[in-house]
């Protein structure tokens, strides 16, 4: 029997030790019987078994640890411990090297795939953490598991001001909804959707945006070409309708998987390829940190971590240049100013 299912059959040998069946999972009532008799003879039965005391033990103080998630995710911890504790053994926790894994990554290599993979990765890391954390395991967890999965490389493309005129010039209405709230406000593909006809302030000219992560509210100045854009796009519209259905053929909102598609059709007829809806939030962020400072870009980009806003920060070939000559020509207006105001006062000036 594999690693696999043997850390299958444990979990479910605990699960139904602790009494976790009830009735309402069996369809008949023989069998809800029969499970219930079951449960009983495993309460009843004595006698310590190989690591059966301090597995359950071990297992119970996880579970009470992950008490905050949802089902799921605490079935799936839950599972992931147990075939960790089965791939220890009977080893001591002091004496736990990377070769007792070996067979369990070997399995996880090679029949999971990326997303899940890196799923795994992170309940195992997470179980091992908490071992070292309540000092069961001295080890650093970081020298026993290494993550299989690949950390993805940040994304730093930007789209050029000629090609987004290219696109705005071949774009239908939804098309260039799609580019000019993403160019000129920054917004994702699920804000995209969320947007409402009430969330833009005429007065003000500013864009409400309701996120999906980071700051779930922020208020975005928009320019001219924007709000000229938008006062056309909801002239005549009800307050909640959404943005996408006023585009949208039959009037009805979209989703991200029909953005996608108009964002492809749109690049397929210009000719271009290799961008994403999402490099026109990037190239608006990287335009913003150019201009503005770090403290308004993360306000106005939804962030709440320096780290997120240090990607978009990245210089570009002719910045150095012109910061230097930025900076030089800040001097000598400082030194002009400063002589102007030492100067005595003539009798003409007077």
């Amino acid at each position: 029997m594999s690693i696999w299912k043997k850390g299958k059959k444990w979990y479910t040998d605990w699960r139904d030790r602790q009494g976790k069946r009830h009735r309402k999972s069996y369809p008949t009532r023989g069998q809800a019987e029969r499970a219930d008799k079951g449960i009983k003879q495993w309460k009843r039965r004595e006698g310590p078994k190989p690591r059966d005391i301090p597995t359950s033990k071990l297992l119970d103080d996880f579970k009470a640890s992950r008490a905050h998630l949802g089902t799921d995710a605490k079935r799936r911890d839950l599972k992931w411990a147990t075939r960790i504790l089965l791939a220890i053994g009977q080893t001591p926790f002091d004496q736990v090297e990377p070769r007792h894994f070996a067979q369990l990554r070997e399995w996880l290599g090679s029949h999971y795939h990326f997303n899940a993979r890196k799923t795994a990765d992170n309940a195992v890391t997470r179980f091992l953490r908490w071992l070292h954390k309540c000092g069961h395991l001295p080890t650093d967890p970081k020298t026993l598991w290494e993550p299989i999965h690949q950390k993805s490389v940040f994304r730093t493309v930007t789209i050029d001001p000629v090609t987004i005129l290219r696109l705005k010039g071949l774009a239908n209405p939804l098309q260039l909804l799609i580019v000019m709230l993403g160019y000129h406000a920054g917004m994702r593909r699920e804000e995209m959707c969320r947007a409402l006809v009430s969330d833009w302030n005429r007065d003000a000219q500013t864009l409400t945006i309701h996120s999906v992560k980071g700051t779930p509210v922020r208020v975005v100045p928009i320019g001219n070409e924007l709000a000229a854009f938008l006062g056309n796009l909801t002239r005549g519209n009800e307050p909640d309708a959404k943005l996408t259905a006023c585009c949208a053929a039959q009037g009805n909102a979209v989703s991200t998987s029909y953005l996608n598609v108009q964002w492809r059709d749109l690049c397929e007829s210009a000719g271009i390829g290799g961008i994403w809806i999402h490099d026109l939030r990037r190239t608006w962020a990287s335009d913003l940190g150019e201009v503005g400072s770090v403290t308004s870009l993360m306000q106005l980009a939804g962030w709440q971590r320096l780290q997120s806003a240090e990607h978009y920060l990245h210089s570009r070939p002719n910045d150095v240049r012109r910061a230097a000559m930025a900076l030089d020509a800040r001097r000598d207006q400082e030194i002009t100013e400063q002589i102007q105001a030492r100067a005595p006062i003539s009798e003409t000036q007077q």
